[in-house]
């Protein structure tokens, strides 16, 4: 494999692992630090990814201005 692939498969990989912390900011949810520290630590198991995407997706309180 060429430099070029192993880099482009590194980026992908880092960018399914913290899949569910990147929604979490886009979606703009108030525990989006604490997700994306379930992903750096837990990510690599099954099941801490999984709950992580689970948190991503909870229902958050609406806010009111």
């Amino acid at each position: 494999m060429d430099a070029v692939a192993v880099t482009a498969l590194l980026i992908i990989t880092a960018v399914v692992y913290m899949a569910p912390a990147i929604v979490a900011l886009l979606r703009g949810h108030k525990n989006a630090g604490a997700i994306f520290a379930l992903c750096l630590l837990l990510g690599w198991t099954f099941v801490g990814w999984a709950a992580a995407w689970v948190w991503v997706f909870v229902s958050q309180e609406q806010r009111t201005a």
